[in-house]
């Protein structure tokens, strides 16, 4: 019989394996289409971790709230380590070091699927929509094998 953190590793391996393949089968019927699901997505986790952390994701401008939600992604959450952000013209550039979603993120990568799952594309896209009333697309995703450093590039539309 499994111990209990065997049991609660072979959960953890479950739900990422439903996140996988809801993702791959949504990108196989949906494509490009399938961004269309980022804003809710987005809105519900910036509800919840402002929620659970107590803090609140503040900006007015893009550079700030990029900052603050990936201060809370790394400092209360422990999702990505090493975080930056950017502007780059009108392009938000996010970046991280050990993102929990690398690995799942490099895998449906390499079956053709964009990150419109991503959390961090979902919460920086629809704070962006949300409280600068400016509306972003995907442009690329960049993974780095040796620096083990994700980085996310936004056009942010007028």
């Amino acid at each position: 019989m499994a111990t209990e953190i065997e049991k609660k590793e072979k959960l953890h391996e479950i739900e990422a394996l439903t996140i996988y393949g809801l993702s791959l089968g949504m990108w196989e019927l949906f494509g490009d289409s399938s961004f269309a699901t980022s804003r809710g997505i987005g809105e519900f986790l910036l509800t919840y971790i402002e929620a659970e952390s107590g803090l609140d994701i503040e900006g007015d401008d893009p550079e700030s709230i990029m900052k603050n939600i990936m201060h809370i992604l790394e400092n209360e959450v422990g999702m990505v380590h090493a975080a930056k952000t950017a502007m780059e013209g009108d392009h938000a550039i996010v970046s991280c070091t050990d993102c929990s979603y690398s690995l799942g993120s490099n895998a449906l990568e390499a079956d053709g699927v964009q990150p419109f799952y991503c959390p961090i594309y979902n919460m920086v896209t629809s704070a962006f929509r949300d409280r600068l009333n400016k509306r972003s697309r995907f442009i690329k995703r960049l993974w780095d094998d040796d620096t083990q450093v994700c980085t996310l590039d936004i056009q942010i539309l007028d």
